[in-house]
């Protein structure tokens, strides 16, 4: 929180070593678009052991709990439809709000999408308008900036 206003992570989950370097973060918003066919970083997490050492990555379920943890969001829970007409790819969001300095935490869950950027979404913007995946990331920072 010291060096960026906002985080916005593009098709990845929380990883469990990420997660134990970031125990005692400050609060900071957050944006997770991932794909639920993501076949890197899948949905509902993944896990390994090799030598006595766990790896892997957590689910969308832990990644926005973690988060909302880090960020003492209370349990108001959103959820959205903001694919725009056109659109050939459906956004969901989900926003935890009521979070601690304003940190919300927010998914673009992104329906039969794999691992693939730039995603051919179009959304309906917060400010109005119609706009790419891009165009709402950029508002998310923007709304963040200060």
């Amino acid at each position: 929180a010291d060096t960026f206003a906002a985080v916005a992570v593009l098709s990845a989950t929380m990883t469990i070593s990420l997660a134990q370097n970031c125990v005692d973060a400050s609060p900071l918003p957050y944006l997770l678009v991932l794909g639920d066919r993501d076949e890197v970083f899948p949905w509902n997490g993944q896990m390994r052991a090799q030598d006595g050492t766990v790896f892997g990555s957590f689910s969308v379920a832990q990644t926005m709990s973690y988060m909302a943890s880090l960020n003492q969001c209370g349990p108001a829970t959103a959820t959205t439809d903001l694919t725009a007409t056109r659109s050939i790819v459906r956004v969901i969001q989900q926003r935890l709000t009521d979070c601690a300095d304003d940190a919300e935490v927010l998914l673009y869950a992104l329906p039969e999408v794999p691992h693939v950027w730039p995603v051919p979404a179009l959304v309906v913007l917060e400010a109005g308008g119609v706009g790419t995946i891009q165009d709402a990331i950029w508002a998310f920072f923007l709304a963040h900036s200060s």
